[in-house]
């Protein structure tokens, strides 16, 4: 790089732009200066977008929370009909491994559509 041309400070992070900002030579480097300060307004606008995708991130996850216990509950509803239906064929269910595989069943799900939810938001 020739010592005239303006370097892309789009790569560096905030706090090097800061950095950047207090030693650059404003006389000698005017335009490097005007470049650093508008990429630091450039990123420091950015928590917004950040702010954006986690809120984003956030709805994706309640949706698969939501989507798990759901079909937690349905699984529930289900074993708890067929538990029921083997009191006709004399086998007493075991209500409480019912709901226990349920629950299980709901959380596992929820993390799976969590997962899924949240892969495509990416």
């Amino acid at each position: 790089m020739k010592s005239d041309e303006t370097p892309d400070y789009s790569v560096y992070s905030l706090n090097q732009l800061l950095d950047i900002a207090a030693h650059v030579n404003r006389e000698k480097f005017p335009d490097r200066f005007q470049a650093v300060q508008l990429e630091i307004k450039k990123q420091q606008n950015q928590p917004q977008l950040k702010t954006m995708k986690t809120e984003a991130e956030r709805r994706a996850i309640s949706k698969g929370v939501f989507d798990g216990l759901s079909l937690g509950f349905a699984f529930f509803c289900f074993t708890g009909v067929a538990a029921t239906y083997s009191l006709v064929d004399g086998i007493q269910p075991d209500y409480f491994f019912v709901f226990l595989m349920s629950v299980i069943f709901g959380v596992v799900s929820g993390f799976i559509f969590t997962g899924v939810a949240r892969r495509k938001n990416r």
